[in-house]
């Protein structure tokens, strides 16, 4: 039987001093400020570590971006590559802000939202490209994943999107 994790937090959120979180009754996920929003922790409630701690070079998101007119030219941004970084609660989650990243990207903003009831957060990314830029492909929310979940590496697997 394979196992199945979707990235699902719902509920509870806070912002720590050096982290956001946002749990529900199955999940806890905090993200690292230091780290700009990289995931810290993904925690289910047995206390089951989703994250490897060995990969610290994983931000949160990841966009190729190409010059406008010029699809050849293709760069990677990185959202610790921002110059700024904040996290805010709202009034059912979080949002995380990054501004000025890169030479390709102004501005991204994620977030994870929960409706009572919906055993599901949404996820979503909005990111608006710089002037002459624009974006190929979005990868959001990103992870290096613990290699084995439970007693038999063979039955795990995770769904992002």
């Amino acid at each position: 039987m394979n196992k199945l994790v979707v990235l699902a937090v719902a509920c509870g959120c806070a912002l720590g001093a050096r982290a956001a979180k946002i749990s529900s009754a199955t999940l806890t996920a905090v993200f690292d400020d230091a780290e700009k929003g990289r995931f810290a922790h993904l925690v289910d409630r047995r206390g089951q570590e989703f994250v490897s701690p060995r990969n610290v070079d994983s931000p949160l998101w990841q966009v190729e971006a190409c010059k406008a007119g010029a699809f050849t030219e293709k760069t990677t941004v990185r959202a610790n590559q921002a110059k700024r970084y904040a996290a805010h609660a709202t009034a059912d989650g979080i949002e995380l802000v990054w501004e000025d990243v890169d030479e390709a990207v102004a501005k991204a903003v994620a977030t994870f939202l929960a409706k009572p009831g919906d055993p599901a957060i949404r996820c979503r990314i909005t990111v608006t490209p710089k002037p002459g830029w624009a974006l190929v492909e979005t990868q959001f929310p990103r992870f290096a994943m613990n290699e084995c979940l439970g007693t038999t590496p063979t039955d795990d697997a995770i769904v992002m999107g």
